[in-house]
């Protein structure tokens, strides 16, 4: 009798994860297995043993097995657009699901719940989810890559939409970008 692997319940909510959000860094598995290196380990075991795959940058995904999986236990793995554009969005997304995810004070909520798919957009076009912290909401943005003026000024629009009804957190690796636009958007 062939020994295989035998998931843990946090393999489980890793795989889970990913079937929601498609990638996670190797980083921030580190919030579901509780751990600081001991998931590096695991993870080589289930690419090993092909329930995940690697990505660039320390990235990983769903393997074959790993979809198998979830699909037995009935677990829908959702389909993302597969742009350029899109694959940097939801890098982001799972950044802030993989930090929230496993907190007692705080929730993220990612956009593709809050838009209905057979309804025209009524809300801002960029934000990334809602996060909820200390019973405050406030939508969530991310200048990320190479976004451009257009861009930003697009997401100008989406801020000045929004803010009368919540507050808004910017993400960023260029705060450059964002301050050139500070007489517009309000901190």
């Amino acid at each position: 009798m062939e020994k295989g692997l035998v998931l843990q319940e946090r393999d489980v909510q890793l795989l889970e994860f990913l079937a929601e959000y498609k990638t996670i860094t190797l980083d921030n598995t580190r919030y579901i297995y509780g751990t600081k290196t001991y998931q590096e380990k695991r993870i080589c075991h289930l690419v090993k043993e092909k329930y995940l795959i690697r990505l660039q940058h320390r990235e990983i995904a769903l393997g074959r097995k790993g979809k198998e999986f979830l699909s037995e236990i009935g677990t829908e793995i959702k389909v993302h657009c597969r742009n350029l554009n899109n694959l940097e969005r939801l890098k982001v997304i799972s950044d802030i699901a993989a930090f929230t995810k496993f907190s007692n004070t705080m929730n993220f909520m990612p956009s593709w719940h809050l838009k209905d798919r057979n309804a025209p957009t009524q809300d801002s076009r960029r934000y990334l989810g809602l996060l909820t912290f200390d019973q405050n909401f406030y939508t969530v943005y991310s200048v990320y890559g190479e976004k451009d003026n257009k861009y930003i000024t697009s997401l100008y629009y989406d801020l000045k939409k929004e803010r009368e009804f919540y507050n808004s957190i910017i993400f960023t690796n260029d705060i450059e970008k964002i301050l050139f636009y500070k007489k517009r958007i309000w901190f």
